[in-house]
């Protein structure tokens, strides 16, 4: 599971409503991507920890099941009726195109995608493909009619612009509308290839977010510190048997961003820690957050500091060093339960929630398993505000070559190490089994799937949950995360200002992506509406009370899905 091939479902989320007719108004590339394809990427030898990911059962059945999804998606994406089941065997040709290298662009308006084409690197191959969409388009998008070299164009009666197909050389061309169409065929039939061959990189893609988040209604300011969507060029190149992702994000005004001297809170990180996140402009960040908004105003520090520690799920931590902590404490602690609620949807929750308050340590009450806290305490040269999900344990302090990866940066906005995933084999010896065999897996990816499994725990009924065989809370990826785990090592993330209005990202890691970020893409590829999304329906409700007496039924146990 790889940035670059998520990045194309992604991208194929854009025109998931069907092209517009173009208009007046001149359209333009929103998005260029070119990705080498899985099966150059699964041969690289020194690439062999994702190779074995790539090959996994677990990988390669996700990769079918989105190979099906958007199959099923594509005829509508040409202009004709969409599959209800399996794309009406478009599946293994989406697939071969997810494992060829790829080109791909869209063009959008003042109103919307205007039209896109993908040109794949197919060979021999590609005569096929182009006969095989035909078929299963059929009528739906129009009449069909033959063009020069083997190709096609579908157009639906009175429309400017329709489903086309072309072979050049290697290459097939396929898309809707003219103008990315002609763009990618004259520069094949010029160059050989739609774009310059990879020098050393796996993926590149530029892509105007500003434009995107318009189009796929995402929030008008995007997470974080800042207030603005950029425009992005990320490339990803092997280094090292890792993968290493250089992203530029240029914003079309100065970043709003106060750059404070680090006041790393190293007196309160102790081991064994397998997380370490360094935050600049929380401040502007914090107050925009929906379960915040009452108190907007209020004084929020302007760093934070969040670290996790191997062990129990639950031992995650906030540190915020600034002036007069006590004060935000007093004002926003009374409203967090509340609030919590409010933005996490659990206005039906089964664990009602309380704040207590002892001597300045206030502690959220109700929840299972976890006693999230808040409270004071002094730091060097100010006070600090401290909490995590249950209560610090001692330790040795974490190592200093770490803080020191943020201390005295000036110009550095975010900093991120964690182990992501790894496996460590134990033994132990009891007194009636003798010796014990078993697989410890740490890292954040572990950690964060127990804690989505804790948040579901807290809103439904055991009734209402998917279980794995062994039990647990089924969550969206497990068989995945669980195979991946022993691949995945560390991920190593720094967002530095380059520019008043330029922010430039660097990661080293094995997938690409860091835990959380796991989490979120498997939770969309397995959204009902994917690969746009549907916010989740209801749950069932539970099952009812077993009957006493001698004419009680057992009640029918939940379905437990096969791992």
């Amino acid at each position: 599971m790889r940035r670059s091939a998520i990045a194309v479902l992604l991208v194929a989320a854009v025109f998931g409503g069907g092209c517009q007719s173009s208009g007046p108004t001149a359209h333009e590339p929103v998005v260029q991507h070119h990705f080498v394809g899985l099966t150059a990427l699964a041969r690289r030898a020194d690439m062999a920890p994702l190779a074995s990911i790539l090959a996994s059962t677990e990988s390669q059945q996700i990769i079918q099941d989105t190979s099906g999804k958007l199959a099923a998606r594509l005829p509508g994406w040409l202009g004709g009726a969409e599959a209800s089941q399996g794309g009406a065997g478009l599946q293994s040709l989406v697939r071969r195109l997810l494992e060829s290298e790829t080109f791909l662009e869209v063009r959008a308006d003042a109103r919307g995608v205007t039209d896109w084409a993908i040109a794949a690197r197919l060979d021999g191959a590609a005569g096929a493909v182009g006969a095989e969409l035909r078929q299963a388009l059929g009528t739906s998008a129009g009449e069909v009619v033959d063009t020069t070299g083997g190709g096609w164009e579908a157009r639906a009666k009175g429309a400017s612009a329709g489903a086309r197909f072309a072979v050049s050389g290697p290459w097939a061309i396929l898309g809707n509308g003219a103008g990315s169409f002609d763009a990618l065929q004259a520069r094949i039939q010029q160059n050989g290839a739609p774009a310059p061959a990879p020098t050393n990189y796996l993926y590149r893609v530029d892509a105007k977010l500003a434009r995107l988040a318009e189009m796929l209604h995402w929030p008008k300011e995007p997470p974080g510190p800042v207030r603005q969507w950029p425009q992005v060029q990320v490339m990803v190149e092997p280094r090292n048997g890792r993968l290493r992702t250089k992203a530029d994000m240029d914003f079309g005004r100065p970043l709003e961003l106060d750059l404070v001297p680090w006041e790393v809170p190293a007196p309160f990180i102790t081991e064994p820690i397998v997380g370490f996140t360094a935050i600049q402009g929380a401040d502007t960040w914090l107050k925009r957050l929906a379960m915040f908004a009452a108190n907007a105003d209020a004084n929020w520090p302007k760093q934070l500091f969040l670290w996790s520690l191997a062990g129990r799920s639950y031992q995650q931590y906030v540190a915020a060093p600034m002036d007069k902590p006590a004060e935000l404490l007093e004002k926003v602690a009374p409203s967090l339960p509340s609030a919590l609620q409010s933005a996490y949807e659990w206005p039906d929750a089964k664990h009602p929630l309380s704040v207590t308050n002892n001597a300045g340590k206030y502690e959220i009450r109700g929840l299972p398993w976890v006693a999230p806290f808040l409270s004071t305490a002094p730091l060097t040269n100010k006070d600090v505000l401290v909490g995590g999900l249950f209560f610090p344990l001692k330790g040795q302090l974490a190592p200093n070559e770490l803080m020191d990866q943020v201390r005295g940066r000036t110009n550095l906005v975010f900093y991120d190490w964690e182990v992501t995933g790894r496996s460590v084999q134990l033994t132990n010896r009891t007194p009636s089994s003798g010796l014990v065999k078993g697989t410890n897996y740490i890292g954040r990816l572990p950690q964060i799937r127990d804690l989505v499994q804790l948040a579901l725990g807290t809103k439904y009924t055991p009734a209402q949950l998917a279980l794995t065989r062994s039990g647990e809370i089924a969550i969206p990826g497990w068989n995945w995360i669980m195979s991946a785990m022993p691949y995945l090592g560390e991920t190593i993330t720094e967002v530095t200002r380059t520019s008043p209005s330029r922010l430039s990202l660097t990661r080293q890691s094995q997938v690409g992506f860091n835990a959380l970020e796991i989490i979120q893409i498997l939770r969309w590829l397995e959204n009902p509406g994917f690969p746009g999304w549907k916010p989740a329906p209801p749950p069932p409700p539970p099952a009812p009370a077993p009957v006493s007496g001698a004419g009680a039924k057992t009640p029918a146990a939940p379905p437990v899905p096969k791992p």
